[in-house]
């Protein structure tokens, strides 16, 4: 038998964790106030063995790691001077963490957190109703200190009214490697900020029902439902998907969209009457 010439690892690690594919875990507080939840929560204790020619090392592993969290901490819920103070101000952070320990690198964390102000408004201008304003503050490996700013408004026209959720602008802070950006020795890019939903609403012309578009930035990703009733005699839905993102990093897109009809032919009589 020949030993091996080069390094031989053993690891035993034992781990418990808890994912959700539905809402949220809910590990602090109580839902729809204040809280801190989670899409999944991992916690693992781990054995390493390193083995070569010149002796075998080993060595304790510890890792933990929380994946769609997300601390909201509900202001209107002080007392009255505060309420009055706030007028039902939220915070939102959400944040992913991955934390592992060893006695020879010591406690290393990676991960990105973020936090989100909501202060409701209700301010009218013209056609336009402003419901609420969004700062964020995001941290990240990609960009040190990112800021957003963002509304979410009202606005009919006719028959047709529109809701939409979180446009705005936002400003990346990152810090060149040679110190040369466009504001001394940091760089500053603003960009527009997607909406994160659209709304909308029919009502006239015999035509009721609405839908909703919503984008997901991560996954360069929208998807949306329309549902519409015509005088109460067909009924159309709509289910559509379109992602931007295509394999490979190609250019273009990629569309799907499901639609049904159904009639309702007891009603075509009282309809034409």
């Amino acid at each position: 038998m020949t030993p091996p010439s080069d390094t031989v690892e053993l690891t035993a690690t034992a781990a418990v964790g808890a994912t959700s594919e539905g809402d949220p875990l809910l590990l602090i507080g109580q839902a729809g106030g204040t809280r801190l939840e989670a899409t999944r929560v991992t916690a693992a204790v781990g054995f390493t063995v390193v083995a070569d020619l010149t002796g075998a090392r080993g060595e304790p592993t510890v890792t933990a790691e929380v994946r769609g969290g997300r601390l909201v901490i509900d202001l209107g819920e002080g007392d009255g001077f505060i309420q009055s103070i706030l007028s039902g101000a939220r915070v939102d952070a959400p944040f992913e963490l991955s934390a592992v320990w060893r006695p020879s690198t010591g406690l290393v964390i990676e991960g990105g957190a973020g936090v989100e102000l909501a202060f409701p408004t209700n301010v009218e201008l013209g056609p336009v109703t402003v419901n609420a304003l969004f700062v964020e503050l995001g941290f990240s490996a990609d960009a040190p200190l990112e800021l957003g700013l963002g509304a979410a408004f009202t606005t009919s026209l006719g028959p047709l009214t529109a809701t939409i959720d979180g446009i705005g602008t936002t400003f990346a802070l990152t810090l060149p490697p040679d110190r040369r950006g466009n504001l001394g020795p940091v760089d500053i890019a603003a960009g527009f900020k997607p909406p994160d939903g659209v709304g909308l609403a029919v009502d006239g012309g015999g035509f009721k029902g609405g839908g909703f578009l919503r984008f997901d930035p991560d996954n360069e990703q929208y998807d949306g439902v329309l549902e519409l009733e015509f005088q109460d005699t067909v009924s159309i839905k709509a289910v559509g998907l379109l992602t931007t993102r295509l394999p490979g990093g190609e250019p273009g897109f990629s569309l799907l969209i499901v639609i049904s009809v159904e009639f309702a032919p007891s009603n075509w009589a009282s309809a034409s009457r």
